[in-house]
């Protein structure tokens, strides 16, 4: 799921704040002097955001997921080779997956 991310302005900077592996986390991107409106550095910030929600991220158990969510993205990729066709229809035709 992409996230959008948060834009702030605090103490003359410009600072993203999004979360990374379950932490928040807040990144410097320009200072108000080279970007004094919030207009001027959206772009800067929506690239970034780009790239956070592109870089692939190992899964956590522990992150917020549906059971649903997590078989049909996580696991029937990975067992496509090992499971027969019959078997894997089978599986995908369960309520809880579709």
């Amino acid at each position: 799921m992409a996230q959008s991310g948060e834009l702030i302005e605090r103490g003359g900077t410009w600072l993203v704040r999004y979360y990374d592996g379950g932490k928040r986390t807040m990144k410097k991107l320009g200072s108000v002097t080279d970007f004094p409106r919030r207009d001027d550095i959206t772009s800067t910030f929506q690239k970034f955001m780009a790239e956070v929600n592109e870089t692939n991220r190992p899964f956590r158990p522990d992150a917020a997921t549906t059971v649903t969510t997590f078989v049909r993205d996580r696991y029937f990729p990975t067992v496509n080779a090992d499971l027969r066709g019959s078997t894997l229809r089978g599986y995908k035709a369960m309520p809880i997956i579709n």
